[in-house]
């Protein structure tokens, strides 16, 4: 079976294009597997989206390039884990574009131009092993889910890798890098008796804004706020729905739902609401992501995922209600880092 491109990988190179101002859709990179192209669209600064088929080559020669059939008119993405100087030259002139794991990349389009060059290669790839490339990009959108599950539970980080990752639905070595990068800023210490939270707050301040600002959402319509949920369909309310104590009669819902199908939507939610698609929305569904974390109450998001979606409707009564979830959740995780930090 082929190599797949690691999740880790994925969320580092989703990171780096965010930089340049480029997006791809929702999973497109996921299970992406070795010398195996497959059809991307890129959605540039611009808004226009581009469609172009990504290659993943866990490592990368000059002498692999004869082997890739490229046309004059083709657009191309090679992801792999380490570009060589030599080898970025080839692609540049050859017009295939290319992001590697520590950042390195080559894009030209109409009104882009992606140029970076000379970072160093990643541990483990040739050569002696080396410190691994730490990414700017800590709030990538699975590593916000690495982060969500950590702000809502602190215990986590006493806990296998492999619980966070079931918790967040992540990987195992995304779970590693986003705590390593966490302890390299001060988030997550080292202590006698394991790993413990730093300053949460502060990490939930950084976190909520960039949460909210990319958080995929399939859907978005007009309709009521009070949703009738059919049977077997788990809908868990956040934002201004979420905290009815502090906003009353809020006119709009943001939501949480649980499918089988991550690309799909519960069509039935949406047809016994007579939901409608709007470019106005005052209805956004969101995909359920993570397992085994508190709800701010019983049907809500957790609360770490409640305050960024407050913050993220840039609306004064809703902030003014994200520093009251804000403050609440303090308090009801202080014991629990206290605990740790003893």
């Amino acid at each position: 079976m082929r190599e797949v491109l690691p999740d880790d990988l994925a969320d580092e190179v989703r990171g780096y294009l965010d930089d340049f101002g480029v997006s791809v859709a929702e999973d497109a990179l996921d299970d992406l597997r070795a010398s195996e192209r497959r059809a991307l669209t890129f959605r540039m600064p611009d808004g226009e989206r581009v469609p172009i088929e990504g290659l993943y080559q866990p490592s990368f020669k000059t002498a692999d390039l004869r082997r890739i059939e490229h046309g004059a008119d083709d657009r191309l993405l090679l992801i792999t884990d380490y570009v060589h100087p030599r080898s970025a030259e080839a692609l540049r002139t050859a017009g295939v574009w290319y992001v590697d794991g520590p950042g390195n990349a080559h894009i030209r389009w109409p009104g882009l131009f992606v140029d970076v060059q000379g970072r160093k290669r990643p541990a483990g790839v040739g050569g002696a092993p080396r410190t691994r490339h730490r990414s700017t990009t800590l709030f990538t959108r699975k590593k916000s889910q690495v982060i969500a599950a950590i702000l809502a539970r602190p215990d986590l980080l006493r806990e296998p890798f492999r619980t966070v990752a079931h918790c967040s639905g992540t990987s195992l070595g995304l779970v590693k890098t986003v705590i390593d990068d966490l302890a390299g800023m001060g988030f997550v210490e080292d202590g006698s008796g394991g790993r413990r939270p730093g300053d949460l707050d502060a990490l939930l301040g950084l976190w909520a804004p960039s949460y909210a600002a990319q958080v995929p959402t399939p859907f978005g319509g007009e309709g009521t706020v009070a949703p009738v949920v059919p049977e077997g369909i788990e809908l868990l309310l956040s934002g201004e729905q979420a905290v009815p104590e502090l906003i009353v009669d809020g006119p709009t819902l943001t939501a949480y739902v649980d499918t089988d199908d991550r690309e799909g939507l519960p069509t039935d939610l949406i047809r016994v609401n007579r939901w409608r698609r709007s470019e106005t929305p005052n209805i956004r569904l969101r995909h359920k992501f993570w397992q085994d974390l508190p709800g701010i109450h019983e049907g809500a998001a957790p609360a770490p995922i409640v305050y960024a979606d407050l913050i993220g409707a840039n609306e004064g009564r809703q902030r003014e209600a994200a520093g009251e979830v804000r403050a609440r959740w303090i308090r009801s995780v202080e014991s629990t880092i206290g605990s740790m930090r003893t």
